[in-house]
């Protein structure tokens, strides 16, 4: 597989910006918990075994989204209700 290039925390925080001044303006910009953004950030770079755990381009991006897009303690089976309930 190519080289591939993983998106920083900074430009994370960068697309989430521009995204919430687009659709929630009045929404404040912050990095609610730091440690959860590093840890969604680093999860699509994860192996395991001495493969990696999402050995796609099209896996570690849904790693990454899962992780960016996840409240802390809702679980992925749980996501869809919550999204229709909250959104």
């Amino acid at each position: 597989m190519d080289e591939v290039r993983f998106l920083t925390e900074k430009e994370i925080i960068f697309i989430n910006a521009i995204v919430a001044k687009q659709y929630t303006p009045t929404e404040e910009i912050r990095v609610k918990e730091p440690s959860l953004l590093n840890s969604a950030v680093n999860r699509p770079k994860q192996s395991a075994f001495g493969e990696d755990a999402y050995p796609t381009i099209w896996l570690k991006a849904a790693a990454l989204f899962e992780s960016t897009l996840s409240p802390p303690g809702i679980s992925a089976q749980d996501l869809p209700r919550y999204i229709s309930f909250y959104g």
